[in-house]
């Protein structure tokens, strides 16, 4: 029972943030061309109202926070699929859309994975994203876009248990059951197979799908579904769900909440990397596939803490001092804690 009397609360520790924030240089160029096509092409996608229109087009510009150095038509791309895969998540946290049924979300899934291997029942039917799969299939080596391939079949496989978790009210047992999920469900690995292509198509295939790079991929998925999970749970929390990881920290975790969870998945990111570029100095375009990696993850935070669908008329701060968030049905309010000394709270994330 949702209790709008008394909002849900809880208190944020600072974020050390410690990885650079960068936009593409031509963000605005490229959001103004997104956007046109999306309305053209994404139709079926969109909300009847203005303001859920609105608040969906913020999500294009996570898409240039994304690997901000991938060539133009790549980050056009990048936007116009994650403003696709928005939307769908936002239909499917609505039971009187496609969330009210598992076939429905079964329907878009098992179309656009159609489209993507190039079997489609109606050849002179052209979807969204046709001429992308088509390059990829073309341009990517079998075992790559076979990789990416398999991303997008997982994070179906995540909307879909999402949809049925929404469904049945079952939450996860425990954090890790429920990151195991969330990696899929987060629906980004998809862009580890495409970051390959542009910025290190010639490292060995046994590198990139070593253990080492694998268990860095882990860690920005979680990174990905824990910086939207921390500003996402008042939307969730006022539509009902439970596919939240604050819900499963409040049910049966007494660690510091998420943002002591974000911190420490960005310290292991470093450290990782750091280790794997010392162990592998050879492959140059390994750092430059690992850096824009780093973007996908300082990114997502980024945008999290500012976004309308995330916080309606408010604010999430920006993650540079202690407070509490107040989570009101139309608005997230940040209350900053009293007596805070800014230049010693700025030391001790640096």
């Amino acid at each position: 029972m949702v209790d709008h009397e008394s909002p849900p609360s809880f208190h944020l520790r600072p974020l050390a943030a410690r990885l650079p924030v960068l936009t593409h240089a031509k963000t605005e160029q490229i959001l103004v061309e997104a956007r046109r096509w999306i309305v053209e092409n994404l139709s079926f996608t969109r909300p009847d109202d203005r303001k859920s229109e609105s608040l969906l087009d913020e999500v294009d510009y996570i898409g240039c926070l994304y690997a901000p150095h991938l060539p133009d038509e790549w980050s056009f791309f990048v936007v116009t699929f994650a403003h696709y895969l928005g939307s769908l998540d936002t239909q499917m946290s609505n039971p009187a859309s496609i969330g009210g049924s598992l076939h429905a979300t079964r329907f878009y899934a098992q179309r656009m994975m159609a489209d993507m291997v190039g079997w489609i029942p109606d050849p002179d039917r052209t979807l969204p994203f046709s001429e992308t799969w088509r390059r990829l299939r073309q341009e990517m080596p079998a075992r790559r876009w076979a990789r990416f391939v398999a991303a997008c079949d997982r994070g179906w496989n995540g909307f879909l248990h999402d949809v049925e978790s929404i469904q049945t009210h079952q939450g996860a047992a425990d954090i890790d059951a429920y990151l195991r999920s969330r990696r899929d469900s987060a629906f980004v690995a998809w862009i580890f197979p495409l970051l390959e292509q542009i910025f290190a198509p010639n490292v060995p295939e046994a590198l990139i799908i070593g253990a080492d790079l694998a268990a860095i991929h882990d860690i920005i998925l979680d990174h990905q579904a824990l910086s939207s999970d921390l500003f996402s749970y008042r939307k969730e929390y006022y539509a009902g769900e439970l596919v939240n990881a604050i819900e499963v920290i409040e049910r049966v975790e007494t660690q510091d909440l998420q943002a002591a969870v974000i911190d420490h998945k960005e310290q292991e990111f470093i450290a990782r990397r750091a280790a794997l570029l010392e162990a592998q100095s050879g492959y140059p375009a390994l750092a430059r596939y690992l850096d824009e990696l780093g973007y996908l993850m300082s990114g997502v935070l980024a945008w999290s803490f500012g976004c309308r669908r995330y916080h309606g008329t408010g604010s999430g701060g920006d993650g540079s001092l202690p407070g509490t968030l107040i989570l009101w049905p139309d608005r997230t309010e940040f209350r900053p804690d009293v007596d805070v000394d800014v230049g010693a709270v700025a030391a001790a994330t640096i």
